[in-house]
């Protein structure tokens, strides 16, 4: 997972697990080191491109990710999903739905897919880089 802010962005890498990154997010966005104000773009990829997966469920008692997430992009911030990553776990867009052949897409809105030229901008454009283990 990818936050670029206007000064600084977060990664992923496979160090801790996916729950555990998305919760230093969280944490991040609550405790005010980053702000949905100062995110221009989430990069989501490896496993982090589930969270945009249209068809999960939270269980009962926990936190729906899904709405949080479109609650962060009502506020302007982009969720991008890398393409490769997600076209293998199954997180197809219309567009790639058709490409495929298969039956539905299940991007949730408002996820787009893009390729990994969207990561290597957001990196040359920040003035910082920093890592959330995925």
């Amino acid at each position: 997972m990818l936050l670029k802010s206007r000064n600084e962005i977060h990664s992923g890498n496979s160090r801790r697990t996916l729950r555990q990154s998305i919760s230093a997010t969280w944490h991040s966005i609550r405790r005010g080191t980053v702000t949905a104000s100062t995110i221009e773009r989430i990069f989501f990829f490896h496993e982090g491109v589930l969270q945009a997966l249209s068809t999960p469920v939270a269980p009962q008692g926990e936190e729906d990710l899904l709405q949080k997430w479109q609650a962060l992009s009502a506020q302007g911030v982009e969720l991008a999903v890398c393409i490769a990553s997600g076209i293998k776990r199954g997180v197809l867009s219309e567009e790639e739905r058709a490409r495929y052949e298969k039956t539905s897409n299940s991007l949730a809105e408002p996820f787009t897919l893009v390729g990994l030229g969207q990561l290597i901008s957001a990196i040359n454009e920040a003035d910082r880089y920093i890592e959330f283990p995925a």
